[in-house]
């Protein structure tokens, strides 16, 4: 006698799983999706790497200042120089990182980070980010003295190198030493710039 759960006899078990054809149009549908996602999620990832460097330089200039201030003196900001560490970098390329330090000049050298002046060292940016620093003459260096007043002012964009979203970063600098971030779109060869 045969239970009521168990396979009548000479009824084979019917097989269960995915044929291969199944699993080709599962696949062909996954890399059609996949497809269509990619674009929107590398300008997400863009998005997020340029909100990232931005805030960081915003940080380090806040920073600058409110030290500035705490401490009575000058705090300033370089560009550092990929090929000689601890030592600023002589133009306006800010793309290895810059430094935080003690003191009113681009005058950051090896012998200042030893003697203790510098607040905050580089960070790595990532690669094939660029941030350009266009500020009053000579535009290598920023500083905010202790009245939280500077005569190093103007602005930083932030962008990726061979990017086609068109998108730039901006890190604007007042006569005050406040900063101010934003993004713009525009097309013209300084993108940050106000005039």
């Amino acid at each position: 006698m045969h239970s009521l759960l168990s396979e009548p006899p000479g009824i084979k078990p019917v097989a269960r799983g995915f044929t291969l054809i199944e699993m080709l149009v599962v696949v062909a549908i996954g890399g059609i999706l996949a497809a269509v996602a990619a674009p929107s999620l590398i300008s997400v990832v863009e998005s997020n790497r340029r909100s990232i460097i931005s805030n960081q330089l915003m940080e380090d200039l806040a920073f600058a200042r409110r030290h500035a201030i705490t401490l009575s003196t000058s705090m300033a900001l370089c560009g550092s120089d990929s090929t000689q560490p601890t030592t600023c970098t002589g133009d306006t390329d800010w793309s290895n990182g810059w430094y935080t330090y003690i003191g009113k000049s681009a005058g950051l050298a090896p012998a200042s980070a030893a003697a203790g002046l510098v607040m905050r060292s580089p960070q790595a940016l990532p690669s094939g980010w660029k941030v350009d620093a266009h500020l009053s003459s000579p535009g290598t260096y920023i500083y905010v003295d202790a009245r939280s007043a500077t005569t190093k002012y103007g602005h930083f964009t932030i962008y990726r190198s061979g990017s086609t979203s068109g998108t730039t970063a901006c890190v604007t600098i007042d006569d005050v030493g406040r900063a101010r971030a934003w993004t713009s779109t525009s097309s013209k060869s300084d993108p940050c710039s106000l005039n």
